[in-house]
């Protein structure tokens, strides 16, 4: 896996093997090894919110030796669009008070409820939800450039750009996914 991303949490699961953390991998290549022959079922899971910090997974990657290829996508695909109630937003904090660092510690997208809803329809899912932001108003104030509707179409809140404009993305190295 390839990773250029200081900011966030991942869980790999495999298999039924005890899930990997990876916290704020920066942008390291991560190899699992130790794995039988054969297939395996791979998930990355993203568990906390970026909105204000550019970070990307760039793809799984597999040894020239092995054998079959990606699994092909599930036939439901949701796509979730809102504000901290659907990001896991400080999800398993147990106090009401909390630095920004402790949120964004204790955030959980994988529970809150667009993860489990997805997961009991056997789902994929893509999240697009930003805390504090929401479709008609947002947290603090109502600036029309903080409410969803605006930062919806970008690549980020604050880039203009729609997320189809390849020139606004992390320039990377050809790689073979």
């Amino acid at each position: 896996m390839i990773f250029d991303d200081p900011a966030n949490e991942y869980r790999v699961l495999i298999d039924d093997l005890a899930p990997i953390t990876l916290a704020q991998p920066g942008a390291p290549e991560v190899a699992v090894k130790g794995l039988k022959d054969g297939s395996h079922h791979i998930r990355l899971k993203k568990m906390t919110e970026s909105a204000w910090i550019i970070g990307s997974f760039d793809g799984f990657y597999l040894p020239k030796r092995a054998q079959g290829g990606a699994a092909k996508p599930r036939l439901r695909q949701i796509e979730f669009i809102g504000d901290s109630g659907m990001t896991g937003y400080g999800i398993r904090s147990a106090s009401r008070t909390c630095t920004q660092d402790k949120v964004r510690l204790l955030s959980d997208t994988q529970i809150g409820y667009p993860a489990l809803l997805a997961k009991a329809l056997d789902a994929n899912y893509q999240l697009n939800a930003i805390s504090g932001r929401g479709m008609i108003r947002s947290y603090g104030g109502t600036n029309a450039q903080d409410d969803k509707t605006y930062a919806y179409p970008n690549i980020l809140p604050d880039v203009g750009a729609g997320v189809d404009d390849l020139s606004q993305h992390r320039k990377t190295e050809d790689r073979n996914p």
